[in-house]
């Protein structure tokens, strides 16, 4: 070998690194086998890429495609690990806006897609699960510390009823006037060191879920971006999406997999309610 020149694993920092049959291991493959190190040094970049509007990054990288010399599957891998709404990202669906999320993952809990995913409130164990995952991301995104909610079986039929008046507010975005969206939510009111007023939520179980959902309603509308928390207009699909469009004009969670099937089915039922006519006409 021509002198100065050196093996292609050579390094001059560490021996070189071989696998099986002394083939050199490439540093994607040595990513990938120290999964938990590579992470923690990327981990900032991925944050950058979150900020991208799109239903997910994972569903954005999956197309075969690398980021920043990291592979998919890591980037998926680390985004399930820290970043995640359970219900909301199981349906690859547009996140809301920092705390308002957890509004929409109540809501996304509820079973829809095709094939049908899982009632995640339907038994009390699915509950805390939930509403474990849920409580931690909402703390990330607000910054207020919370303390775990402990749910008691008293607590799933009342926080049942809670995710249906919210899913009902958010479908019609309207509501009679003096209309109680929720009888038992409460908040405390705690200073900052800068004499900002904070609010809190109190209570237990799903008290304090309530409390959680109606401070994000409140911040929203002042930050006047509830109105683009949505549900999507197909009867069938029952998921809670959040409208980046411009002017706020998105009515479907996905206009390809919802939009176009709504469409079918509407102009379906236009080519049968003619052919009935016609029929009619020919007696």
């Amino acid at each position: 070998m021509p002198s100065g020149r050196l093996p292609r694993c050579a390094s001059t920092a560490s021996p070189p690194d071989r696998g099986e049959g002394g083939r050199c291991r490439s540093p994607h493959s040595r990513r990938v086998q120290h999964a938990t190190t590579t992470l923690s040094q990327f981990a900032p970049r991925v944050v950058l890429a979150r900020k991208r509007t799109a239903a997910s990054t994972c569903s954005r990288w999956r197309m075969g495609k690398t980021a920043m010399g990291m592979s998919t599957a890591l980037v998926c891998e680390w985004y399930r690990r820290t970043m995640t709404w359970p219900a909301t990202d199981r349906y690859h669906l547009v996140r809301a806006s920092g705390g308002l999320g957890f509004v929409q993952d109540l809501i996304n809990t509820l079973p829809a897609g095709r094939p049908r995913g899982a009632d995640l409130l339907e038994d009390l164990d699915a509950a805390q699960h939930w509403l474990d995952g849920a409580l931690a991301q909402w703390v990330r995104e607000s910054g207020i510390p919370q303390h775990p909610i402990l749910l008691q079986g008293k607590d799933l039929e009342a926080l049942r009823d809670l995710r249906m008046d919210v899913y009902a507010f958010v479908r019609s975005h309207d509501a009679d006037p003096g209309t109680a969206l929720t009888r038992s939510a409460s908040l405390a009111t705690r200073l900052a060191p800068d004499g900002t007023a904070i609010l809190e939520p109190r209570g237990e179980g799903w008290r304090r879920v309530a409390s959680i959902v109606m401070l994000e309603i409140f911040k929203a509308q002042q930050l006047d971006i509830w109105r683009r928390l949505k549900t999507c207009r197909n009867e069938r699909c029952q998921t809670s999406f959040y409208d980046r469009s411009r002017n706020n004009s998105g009515v479907w969670h996905d206009a390809r997999q919802c939009g176009n099937a709504v469409n079918l089915r509407a102009s379906r039922a236009r080519k049968r309610q003619v052919a009935e006519d016609s029929r009619e006409l020919a007696r």
